[in-house]
């Protein structure tokens, strides 16, 4: 550099010593606060590769239909034809619980523990061993009949078997050294008169005993979840008026045309009768339902999964 030269230096141009105060809070417009929410994004990932996230957008909460009255899923449901179709295919008015369903297993329990205990009782074992197996697990035939299973000779008078012995509760023999009249296999105190039969509670009472462990799980597994389905659907009440006349139903239908000496217990023909009313159902409101066909393979009805 030569001597007498002068170098003009240039001094960066220093940055204002006072800043403005940001606005009132109460006077910021949503475009100001816009703007500056995204300069700040910007900012934030300007030293990385990746652009800012985008904006979030929450879901617009869709108002729940009213559930109808108790009264209204009992009887009737007077609300329009149009509201009604709408609220089926959405499962509106459907039970958390199965409760009839719970319940009635309970009571067969109970009952099934019963029987077991009464043949312990009679024979030294609650499972009958002798003169057969059982192969259900469960008491000998005898026993059923003393604890209430479906009987004909105990209800009405059949010449064929009215007057023969019968085999002592606690006979393990195949030759039964030991013989008891009708009425005292038959129990609960006997008949009203001498020698007719009149025991008509036995068309109800087998709805709860079973032939055994085995009997009991396999109808207390289809009854807690197909039927529970179709309780929650229907609403307990009217499915305790579905469940219990149509076992009723069932074993008088099956006391006409069964085995005369044969007694019948399980609830095996109310909850058929869950499935015929699905059925019926499906058949009627077939151009409505959400893929019937499906549906006519598998019995539980698919509103009964809440939306």
């Amino acid at each position: 550099m030569e001597r007498g030269s002068s170098v003009t230096s240039q001094q960066p141009t220093p940055w204002p010593t006072t800043t403005p105060s940001p606005p009132h809070p109460a006077k910021r417009t949503s475009a100001s606060t816009t703007s500056d929410d995204t300069r700040l994004d910007l900012d934030e990932h300007a030293h990385t590769k990746y652009p800012p996230p985008p904006e979030q957008h929450f879901p617009i909460p869709i108002p729940i239909p009213a559930r109808p009255p108790l009264w209204k899923r009992i009887f009737w449901d007077a609300s329009p034809l149009h509201q009604r179709i709408k609220n089926h295919q959405d499962g509106v008015g459907i039970q958390e619980r199965a409760y009839i369903c719970w319940l009635l297993s309970l009571a067969m329990l109970i009952a099934l523990l019963i029987e077991l205990i009464t043949n312990a009782k009679y024979q030294g074992s609650p499972i009958a061993t002798k003169p057969t197996f059982n192969f259900m697990i469960g008491p000998s035939p005898e026993v059923l009949i003393n604890t209430g299973a479906r009987f004909t000779p105990c209800i009405k008078n059949v010449p064929a078997l009215s007057n023969i012995p019968f085999p002592c509760l606690n006979s393990t023999s195949p030759d039964a050294t030991c013989s008891q009249s009708l009425e005292s296999v038959c129990g609960f105190g006997g008949f009203a008169q001498p020698a007719i039969p009149d025991q008509r509670f036995r068309f109800v009472l087998p709805l709860f005993l079973h032939a055994g462990l085995i009997h009991y799980l396999l109808n207390v597994a289809v009854q807690l979840t197909s039927s529970a389905l179709i309780e929650r659907q229907m609403g307990s009440v009217r499915f305790l008026l579905l469940y219990i006349p149509s076992g009723i139903f069932g074993f008088i239908l099956g006391g006409n045309f069964s085995l005369v000496g044969q007694p019948s217990v399980g609830a095996s023909g109310a909850i058929f009768s869950t499935y015929a009313a699905v059925l019926v159902d499906l058949i009627a409101h077939w151009s409505i339902e959400y893929r019937p066909p499906e549906r006519f393979f598998y019995s539980p009805p698919s509103s009964c999964t809440k939306r």
